[in-house]
């Protein structure tokens, strides 16, 4: 035991320092080095403290990424995804079933204009009138063709009366024996004369009639009348300007008066893919979106598939039709349909339909 402590004696003196060993420069040189040790070991500290908490802080951060996945997952799983919108959705326009250029049956020059653009008018009012110099004319001559042959019925009605009377007196004397059987003969064929005459003026007033009744449709013809109620959406004459119902090759006759559209007829026509005909039947129901007015829906329903393929676009034009109208509705606004399925579509056969 005491030489083991005296050992452990030795093994502790040869580890211990002296002081004279480091005095001087020795010394000076061993401090710089413990100092830069001391320096070396805090740099380390700070290092590993500082990757100690970065990985603390993506540990976190993953941590809470996770979660608001799961959240996120579990959040969808809970509520189902919005579903697209069912049925087809095709592109068209408005359009007007009843639409007229108005143009005169006859040939002449414009005198008065009745209409603007915009205006409404009604069906037979008058929209134009064209120069009726030539017509009246000719209207005052069968009228008084006419006149004339009336006249002539009358005077020969009047002969045919004193006719008769002589005709009579002459039976009279006849029958006493004071008259000729050939004056009474001559008394008998001016009657037929006279009577076939008349004959022959009411077949002239009859003539004259129709003619001058032929002569009043033509000049009705310089009245230029809407053939239908609606509104004026084009005026294409003004006034002293020749119109004509036959195009004059480039000239300066118009063909037309203006253009009349009838708002009542209003309807959608849309071009849909014959891929996709099938989905599309009459009597559907669909819904209707205007690029004019974006907050406006309008219900509709199919009218009529036209039968024929479009070969440069292979499509079919499907005409709609609304279920009600609405000012706003003019022709020729862009417009989408989504047409509802079938299934949901309501059978117009049926009740409360």
């Amino acid at each position: 035991m005491e030489g083991t402590e005296n050992d452990r004696g030795k093994l502790l003196r040869s580890l211990s320092l002296d002081r004279e060993e480091f005095d001087g420069d020795e010394v000076s040189k061993v401090r710089p080095n413990w100092l830069f040790l001391l320096i070396a070991g805090l740099v380390g500290i700070i290092l590993g403290a500082g990757i100690v908490s970065a990985w603390s802080v993506d540990e976190s951060e993953g941590s809470s990424e996770s979660e608001v996945a799961e959240a996120s997952s579990s959040t969808n799983q809970s509520q189902p995804a919005a579903a697209e919108p069912a049925g087809l959705v095709a592109s068209g326009y408005v359009v007007a079933r009843n639409q007229a250029t108005v143009a005169a049956q006859v040939t002449g020059r414009i005198t008065e204009i009745r209409i603007e653009e915009g205006q409404s008018v009604t069906r037979g009012q008058i929209l134009a009138v064209l120069d009726r110099d030539v017509i009246a004319s000719e209207v005052s001559t069968a009228s008084a063709r006419l006149a004339s042959s009336r006249s002539n019925l009358d005077a020969l009605k009047a002969e045919l009366k004193e006719a008769e009377a002589d005709l009579g007196r002459a039976i009279a004397l006849d029958e006493r024996g004071f008259v000729t059987k050939a004056e009474l003969g001559r008394k008998q064929a001016s009657v037929d004369s006279l009577g076939a005459r008349i004959r022959g003026a009411k077949a002239d007033i009859l003539a004259a009639s129709e003619s001058r009744k032929g002569v009043q449709n033509r000049a009705e013809q310089y009245f230029i009348r809407a053939p239908f109620s609606g509104v004026v959406v084009g005026q294409n004459a003004q006034v002293g300007e020749v119109i004509s119902p036959i195009s004059a090759g480039g000239g300066f006759t118009r063909t037309g008066i203006c253009t009349i559209v009838d708002m009542s007829s209003l309807e959608i026509e849309v071009d849909v893919n014959e891929q996709y005909i099938e989905r599309v039947a009459v009597g559907q129901a669909a819904e209707v979106s205007f690029d004019a007015y974006p907050s406006l829906k309008a219900d509709a329903r199919v009218i009529a598939i036209v039968p024929t393929v479009d070969r440069a676009r292979s499509t079919l034009r499907v005409r709609i039709a609304f279920d009600e109208t609405n000012p706003r509705f003019i022709p020729n606004l862009s417009v989408k349909v989504q047409f509802r399925p079938v299934s949901e579509t309501r059978n117009p056969n049926s009740d409360g339909a």
